[in-house]
């Protein structure tokens, strides 16, 4: 069955409902219709690839507000719906057929390292957890020279500033945020220099390591260090009074049988943990004349 509409306008556009009726019964049914302008403009058909996936939008009418089914992947671990609707991107094409406003929060990542690092950080950390957590995400940030996405980095900075606020109660959670910042510095630069450029992820990593100084150095702990294969920390109480100057060294141990190039095989550092190549970084107060 079919329905023209003949001489009609712009003001014909709306809800329509149609009545069949007939000796077996009644059937309605809805349609939206918009009436279009010999002249109206439309957006252009469009791709678009971004760290949800690969969209391509199609050719749109001016005004009108166009709908793109979220792509799946099969190491999906979470249902990224609401309710029973299916999630859905979104995208305004404004009056003057250009596309404006997007939205594609409901969409997961198309990076399975993405999804899982937004995992870590939709998670609910207490004194009961965090140190399980700190341990599940350092041995995750093993891998961060496959991180290829800046949101990688942005949620590791936003994890960390959720750990710091336990670096005074559970002893450990320093040296893993130590160990987890070492990671971050095997990421490319290239995708260090986007997140902190979005969201000034980089610099909230140093200021997270930086912070725990603060927390752990008391009447009774005047002096702190650790050491990772890329960040060493070390800090001290110290009264302005008799402070007469430091000397700080930086040093890495190389094994005698190495190649002597100054650059540790980081792959053979993650199997073995081998404490030598661990970045040493030591402190004396006042001049240091003698060697290390």
């Amino acid at each position: 069955s079919e329905l023209i509409l003949s001489s009609i306008d712009i003001d014909a556009s709306g809800d329509w409902e149609c009545l069949v009726k007939n000796s077996y019964g009644n059937s309605t049914k809805q349609v939206e219709i918009v009436v279009l302008e010999t002249a109206a403009p439309y957006c252009p058909a469009e791709r678009i690839i971004n760290n949800k996936g690969d969209f391509r939008w199609p050719k749109t009418l001016a005004g009108i507000t166009a709908y793109h089914p979220c792509l799946q992947y099969s190491f999906n671990s979470v249902a990224f719906h609401n309710g029973a609707e299916e999630a859905k991107a979104w995208r305004k094409c404004n009056r003057t057929g250009r596309w404006e406003e997007e939205n594609y929060s409901e969409c997961p990542y198309s990076q399975e390292i993405t999804q899982v690092l937004h995992a870590f950080s939709q998670m609910h950390i207490n004194l009961t957890t965090v140190l399980e957590f700190s341990r599940q995400l350092t041995a995750y940030t093993r891998g961060a020279s496959l991180f290829a996405d800046k949101m990688d980095v942005i949620y590791l900075a936003y994890i960390m500033e959720k750990l710091i606020v336990f670096v005074d109660e559970v002893e450990d959670i320093g040296d893993a945020l130590i160990e987890i910042a070492s990671n971050i510095m095997l990421v490319d630069d290239h995708v260090l220099w986007m997140a902190q450029k979005e969201d000034k992820a980089c610099t909230r990593i140093v200021r997270c390591v930086e912070q725990i100084a603060g927390q752990i150095l008391t009447s009774k702990t005047q002096v702190i260090s650790k050491v990772s294969c890329n960040i060493a920390l070390e800090a001290f109480m110290i009264k302005p009074s008799s402070f007469t100057g430091m000397t700080c060294t930086a040093y890495q141990k190389i094994s005698a049988n190495s190649d002597k190039s100054g650059t540790p095989d980081l792959g053979r550092w993650e199997a073995n943990h081998n404490p030598d190549l661990y970045l040493n970084f030591k402190c004396n107060t006042g001049n240091l004349d003698g060697s290390l």
